[in-house]
């Protein structure tokens, strides 16, 4: 693997990750919400993907190029879900 990804990767999370961490802490709703709606999510299909790439290490590497596509698509999903649900309770509080 390139080195320069984990690099860029975690600029990336430190880019957003205080602030984001700073506003959790001084709002408890949002908190749960976010433990509940995105991180709870994002660690069953973490889970989920990595039996599923131990069961597909040795054998039928397609299969299992396939099942990482679709956990990467359904993690997707999860961060772009996460990110809106954030928004509308934004605008919800705002009002």
């Amino acid at each position: 693997m390139d080195q320069r990804f984990p690099g860029t990767l975690n600029r990336f999370y430190y880019s957003f990750s205080p602030a984001v961490a700073a506003y959790l802490k001084d709002h408890e709703t949002t908190r749960r919400l976010t433990r509940v709606g995105f991180l709870g999510p994002l660690v069953a299909l973490l889970r989920i993907a990595q039996k599923l790439a131990m069961r597909f290490r040795q054998r039928e590497a397609q299969v299992g190029v396939l099942v990482c596509a679709v956990m990467a698509i359904l993690l997707a999903v999860v961060f772009a879900a996460g990110g809106f649900i954030a928004l509308v309770l934004q605008l919800l509080v705002s009002q």
